[in-house]
């Protein structure tokens, strides 16, 4: 069976796998870090390619573009 939204699989495996350090931030930071991790939807396709062996430093490099662009370009 395949999935409903395959380019996200790595992605959402990533993601839970930091939901414990999630959970033990304050409320206020655990929010905004929660956000941040969604914003790496936008790079779904690209962490996916780069592959499982590598969706943490996909997902930390999806982080950093972020905020490089926040910082140069907005």
């Amino acid at each position: 069976m395949s999935s409903l939204f395959p380019y996200q699989d790595i992605l959402i495996k990533e993601i839970e796998a930091w939901k414990s350090y999630a959970n033990c931030l304050r409320k206020k930071d655990r929010e905004l870090f929660e956000q941040m991790l969604k914003n790496c939807y936008k790079y779904s396709s690209s962490i996916n390619a780069k592959g499982e062996d590598y969706s943490t430093e996909s997902l930390l490099m999806s982080i950093l573009f972020e905020q490089y662009k926040k910082i140069f370009i907005y």
